[in-house]
């Protein structure tokens, strides 16, 4: 299972889907979360600005990681259909 790895600022993690995205790793100020295949696909793709702007919002009020890139694939997926 592919890792993505996040600066943390944060102590408490937000996440609205825990089973799902399961507990991430602490490591130094790093957290490390376990990602599906496309939430990988995703976090790869995207830019180095792109990764930036995902982590600061795990860094700076402690949302997932995962569930950001959840709503990004969501909103993603809703755009191409047109919704």
């Amino acid at each position: 299972m592919p890792i993505i790895v996040a600066l943390s600022g944060e102590y408490l993690l937000d996440c609205d889907d825990a089973v799902k995205h399961g507990i991430p790793r602490t490591r130094d100020q790093y957290r490390h979360f376990n990602a599906k295949e496309d939430q990988w696909q995703y976090w790869s793709k995207l830019s180095y600005a792109g990764k930036i702007g995902i982590s600061s919002q795990l860094v700076n009020n402690g949302k997932c990681v995962l569930c950001s890139i959840d709503e990004k694939i969501v909103s993603k997926r809703k755009k191409s259909l047109g919704v």
